[in-house]
């Protein structure tokens, strides 16, 4: 919190992920709320409860629907409130295309140069764009600011940091990415891999697991974009 309000100068806090800190699911006559066994939601909950807030994410309970009220947000967690969840709802085949495509059987194989073959459709491409779409507004509607500080979570949004630039020229935009990034020949195989890496550099600090990681993602941009890269600070104009 302190980081937040001090450094970053944020009082209006978005976490958006696919993956919600809250489930509610119905059981019989009742609704049960179950918190997903997730290292992000372990990772990022405690920030919310002390910035408040809201947490963007896909609502997929059975029973999320029942507790939304008509801005489909909830207040969370149940015994004491302390931010919304703002949930975001998706079909069933834009989930297929959008997670189960793109993101886990094309980015996720792709990333971690796993022993399978991504694979790219350009039907799962599609849905990919619509729901980074879909996200990237529902950021712009809850943010109470100009500026909010946006934390992004994971390669489900890799065009999102930009496509909330385009709606939220002075917010801050924070992005993780929580797999691997290979290197440049690895990652030039993906059809779609100028729009992939404009939509990350839409972000104020992308964030990475290791060294490796970030000279990999700085060597992507250095060979598939036309940028000024400064390699001693890690910055990408």
């Amino acid at each position: 919190r302190a980081i937040l309000h001090g450094e970053l100068r944020g009082e209006d806090v978005i976490v958006v992920s696919n993956r919600e800190p809250y489930i509610h699911q119905r059981r019989g006559d009742r609704i049960e709320v179950q918190r997903p066994a997730s290292g992000l939601v372990t990772a990022l909950e405690p920030i919310m409860r002390a910035c408040s807030g809201t947490w963007i994410a896909h609502g997929s309970g059975s029973a999320d629907r029942e507790v939304v009220d008509r801005h489909d947000r909830v207040a969370v967690p149940p015994d004491k409130p302390a931010y919304q969840i703002r949930r975001v709802w998706l079909t069933a085949e834009e989930e297929a295309g959008y997670y189960y495509g793109f993101s886990n059987e094309g980015l996720r194989p792709l990333c971690h140069i796993a022993h399978v073959r991504p694979t790219f459709r350009s039907s799962d491409w599609k849905h990919y764009v619509a729901v980074n779409e879909r996200f990237a507004q529902a950021v712009y509607e809850e943010a109470t600011t100009d500026n909010p500080v946006v934390l992004v979570q994971d390669y489900h949004f890799a065009l999102l940091p930009k496509l909330i630039r385009d709606r939220l020229p002075t917010a801050t935009i924070i992005m993780f990415w929580h797999i691997p990034w290979p290197n440049a020949e690895s990652f030039g195989i993906c059809p779609w891999r100028e729009e992939i890496l404009e939509g990350l550099l839409g972000s104020s600090i992308l964030g990475f697991h290791t060294r490796v990681h970030c000279n990999n993602f700085i060597d992507s941009v250095d060979r598939i974009l036309e940028a000024r890269i400064d390699r001693n600070s890690s910055t990408v104009s």
